[in-house]
């Protein structure tokens, strides 16, 4: 198998390649090759431009080198590293027109089904390997303070085994027409992977972002982080007993997030009219179906609700009661933040709405402005976007204005991380913080290609680097340095979630704002996670003391974080 035979032979490559001047020790060489497995699997069922591939393994390199060598030599590196694994026969070069212009791209010579092993996917061990980072006794790094490791999250994930749900398939089909020309191809190599995994059963493999967030790495073309037509393919392999429990659970979910099933389910109309979210809705209202006509077994899996609400992290941060209760952490009644904001602002009409209200706040908290709130709401909602630029800023300045006025203690700590991080960017041209799991999240700057015009960036977004920080000036990274720091707390708490599925025999994968799980696991998920948000009140004064953060105390207390709606 790939991971096996191949890894061997990209191991034999970069040892017989100049690399090692550059790479040492066999973990470092261990670790790089399996990042380029990572990127091998998605080159198996598509291409990508060079240049892309040179910037992914690049970031690759920094990251594993932590930084020895400078963005700029590590483009280099990287440019001749390729070349040399095109020398191996790993890689081939294809050309390919786009807007009347001949791209070179990087596609991969493996058949495809050595390059993604079927049906056994054997996560381990390049899983393990594929996280870039040293281990805690190396200055710099610290033990986890949230309780659980990246070894052991990994560990319990790589065990994690699913399967398709083959119904889905000619539905999927059936759909293809009305989805737009640049969704229809992702789906149909979507529907070309599930074909061929017919049948079989299958593990992900996972790995930890920069931040520590959680991904599924499936060659980008079954996973179910970033595709419902993916998610509503995948199911466990075995059928559960439901239990009663289960069943109310899960039925209410499914009313909750889609609504009871019309008598007939057209897929084609679900997905003409929302083609984000409708193949999920017709998957879930076919189990509804199912669980109300007295079904006692199942292989679904869903996907209640996780936080990933910053504010709600940031209530714990402050240990502000206001804030807990604005965002459904605390309280006996549900609160809608959005709408309170929007209510606080003084404008009236249209104008006064949760629509423009979510996004808005979405952007404060990554550091952003009223331009940077109007520019993010315009490219969202449409009416929004028909007003001249003069009225779009006075509007988002009213809703930043209001979030402030309602929660001062969170401009506070949001200019407060961004003065930290500002201050080591300064010195360092990039800043960092250490993860509450142990390892070194750095944001990275731009770098000028040689081989290109402009700025190009250091990273794949996958690892969360398209952190905009410039040679000379620290901008976007700097400004969403609370937010970036909220992701790690928040991967933190999916970790321990994980782990505790884990040893209580349950399965639980982390999908950013919510958890895969069986029917029965509904309820458990739901508490689990409010469990661990209490543990985060206990280790995140320490977490952000030992970042050079100072910390308040507003009043928020431990046990009161029981409120079931922040789940809702």
């Amino acid at each position: 198998m790939l991971t096996t035979i191949n890894m061997n032979g990209v191991m034999a490559a970069l040892r017989r390649s100049f690399i090692t001047k550059y790479i040492h020790g066999s973990l470092e060489v261990e670790a790089l090759a399996a990042s380029i497995m990572r990127v091998t699997r998605g080159l198996t069922h598509d291409y990508a431009p060079r240049s892309a591939v040179v910037t992914n393994v690049a970031d690759m390199i920094y990251q594993i080198t932590e930084a020895r060598h400078d963005a700029h030599q590590c483009m280099l590196v990287s440019n001749n590293l390729i070349a040399a694994l095109q020398q191996e026969g790993f890689w081939g070069v294809v050309t390919k027109v786009h807007d009347g212009q001949e791209i070179n791209c990087v596609s991969c010579n493996l058949a495809p089904e050595r390059a993604y092993a079927v049906p056994e996917f054997e996560a381990l061990p390049y899983t393990r390997s594929a996280v870039t980072r040293r281990p805690s006794d190396v200055q710099g790094y610290a033990e986890p303070v949230c309780g659980v490791s990246i070894a052991d999250t990994l560990d319990a994930l790589n065990e994690i085994r699913v399967s398709l749900d083959e119904s889905m398939i000619p539905i999927i089909e059936s759909v293809l027409p009305v989805l737009s020309e640049a969704k229809r191809p992702h789906v149909q190599r979507v529907l070309d992977n599930a074909r061929r995994l017919r049948g079989t059963t299958f593990k992900y493999g996972w790995f930890n972002d920069w931040r520590d967030r959680w991904y599924s790495d499936s060659g980008g073309v079954l996973s179910h982080q970033n595709c419902k037509f993916s998610r509503a393919l995948v199911c466990t392999p075995e059928e559960y007993k439901v239990t009663e429990a289960g069943r109310t659970a899960a039925l209410a979910w499914i009313e909750r997030e889609y609504g009871t099933p019309p008598t007939v389910i057209n897929a084609v109309e679900e997905v003409r009219n929302d083609p984000k979210e409708g193949i999920m809705k017709v998957r879930c209202w076919m189990e509804w179906r199912r669980l109300k006509g007295g079904a006692t077994t199942s292989r679904f899996i869903a996907y209640p609700d996780a936080s990933c609400s910053g504010l709600q992290f940031m209530s714990i941060f402050l240990r502000d009661r206001r804030i807990a209760e604005a965002t459904n952490l605390v309280g006996s009644t549900k609160s809608d933040l959005y709408t309170m904001v929007a209510e606080n602002t003084g404008l009236s009409g249209a104008m006064m709405s949760r629509t423009l209200s979510k996004p808005t706040i979405q952007v404060i908290s990554y550091g952003g402005g009223a331009p940077k709130c109007a520019a993010h709401t315009a490219a969202l909602v449409p009416s929004f976007a028909d007003l001249d630029g003069e009225e779009q800023l006075r509007v988002a300045g009213a809703y930043f204005e209001s979030f402030f006025s309602l929660f001062p203690t969170a401009k506070w700590l949001i200019r407060n991380t961004q003065t930290k991080a500002a201050a080591m960017a300064a010195q360092n041209r990039h800043w960092s913080f250490v993860t509450p799991m142990g390892t070194k999240a750095t944001a990275y700057k731009l770098i000028r290609d040689p081989e290109a015009t402009g700025l190009v960036q250091i990273g794949h977004s996958r690892y969360g680097t398209n952190t905009s920080v410039t040679p000379l000036v620290p901008d976007w990274g700097i400004a969403g340095a609370l937010a970036n720091m909220t992701h790690s707390a928040d991967a933190a708490v999916c970790a321990a979630v994980v782990c505790a599925g884990a040893e209580s025999g349950r399965t639980v994968m982390p999908i950013h704002d919510s958890f895969g799980v069986r029917i029965n696991d509904i309820d458990w998920v739901r508490s689990q996670y409010l469990q661990e948000m209490q543990n985060c009140w206990e280790w995140a004064p320490k977490w952000l003391k030992a970042n050079g953060l100072s910390v308040r105390d507003c009043g928020l207390h431990k046990d009161e974080i029981t409120n079931t709606w922040a789940l809702a």
